[in-house]
């Protein structure tokens, strides 16, 4: 079996500094904790329909499998940070790769901390999701759509949706439930931020 090539290098801000660690370090930091989930909100700026107005921003929400759970539901791309990841943004990183093909650029901003489950067994696991910027090799795309390629076996679908499209909770035809509560928050979130930051409002140093 091939072994993927390395990523490329990314950045983040220096209030992240708390997230480019190992996973043990941070776990060690929240005793209460037994694992982690990353997920990364991807917002890219579409070309107005009419091509005589702004750009809209749009967020990338990808359909559960039917065979997983919160079967056919949506959701930012994401998932567990293994023990062996070097850091939980390199685990990000990761797991944007894997699920949607997409690598990772830069990070740009923490959405949310503050979503825990308890699991079988003890303990909780916290979900962690992050506003990021992804292209070809790290860079952005200025000019056309990021393609993306799903895993299959954990989703099946993608759209790229707008703030009136998740509101509405209706995209390219398809019905958008998310597959958490906070699910459709957070991308709206993200969607604020990156609008917040091409005015000039978002803080990225």
């Amino acid at each position: 079996m091939s072994v993927p090539p390395p990523l490329p290098e990314f950045t983040y801000p220096d209030q992240l500094q708390r997230f480019s660690v190992a996973p043990a370090i941070y776990l060690a930091k929240n005793p209460t904790l037994s694992g982690i989930i990353v997920s990364g909100v991807v917002v890219h700026a579409f070309p107005d329909p009419l091509h005589n107005g702004p750009a809209i921003n749009r967020v990338l929400i990808v359909q559960r499998a039917a065979t997983d759970g919160f079967p056919l539901l949506w959701e930012t791309p994401g998932g567990g940070v293994d023990e062996d990841d070097e850091s939980i943004l390199s685990a990000l990183q990761r797991e944007l790769k894997e699920e949607a093909g997409l690598v990772m650029g830069r990070v740009i901003d923490l959405l949310e901390e503050g979503t825990e489950w308890k699991v079988k067994g003890g303990g909780k696991w916290r979900k962690v999701t992050f506003l990021v910027s992804v292209g070809d090799d790290g860079g952005a795309f200025a000019d056309r759509e990021p393609k993306v390629v799903l895993n299959a076996d954990e989703h099946v679908d993608h759209v790229w949706a707008s703030w009136d499209e998740i509101e509405r909770r209706e995209c390219q035809g398809r019905e958008i439930v998310f597959a958490y509560g906070e699910g459709e928050e957070i991308a709206l979130r993200g969607l604020r931020l990156a609008a917040d930051g091409a005015n000039g409002g978002l803080r990225v140093e």
